[in-house]
């Protein structure tokens, strides 16, 4: 299906014709552009939660409180940082291939990836949260 549009350019009208079938490539192209920034911006947070943590550790809790919270923060951070890189391998290999996730086994890697970045982040603030809270009283 076709989209005619008027346009006006140099005093002359011309007429337009866009396939629908280009504007859903390019939307789906600027789709996978947001998610490999979206997975770039969680591979920074998930760096610098680490950062912050060490530094929590160094110099606020010099004497924490249930310390097995400092390995299961680090962990999930960590796998968190290895699923957002995978997954911008992942949207970069969509993007090489015009768009498309071609087979079983680059759909099941981008699901592991996805779930192995969004879960474990979410998973380590909210431990980092209760382990703030639980040092601040010391």
């Amino acid at each position: 299906m076709n989209i005619a549009g008027k346009l006006t350019g140099n005093g002359q009208d011309r007429l337009q014709v866009i396939n629908e079938d280009e504007i859903d490539l390019e939307a789906e192209f600027e789709s996978q552009k947001l998610s490999y920034d979206a997975f770039k911006h969680l591979t920074t947070l998930s760096t610098g939660s680490i950062l912050l943590l060490a530094t929590f550790l160094k110099d606020l809790f010099s004497k924490p409180v249930h310390k097995e919270f400092i390995f299961w923060i680090f962990l999930s951070f960590v796998v968190s940082v290895m699923g957002s890189v995978l997954m911008m391998f992942v949207v970069a290999y969509a993007v090489n291939n015009k768009g498309e996730l071609n087979g079983k086994p680059s759909q099941i890697t981008a699901g592991i990836g996805f779930t192995c970045s969004f879960i474990p982040f979410i998973t380590g603030i909210i431990l980092f949260v209760i382990f703030t809270l639980f040092n601040l009283n010391n």
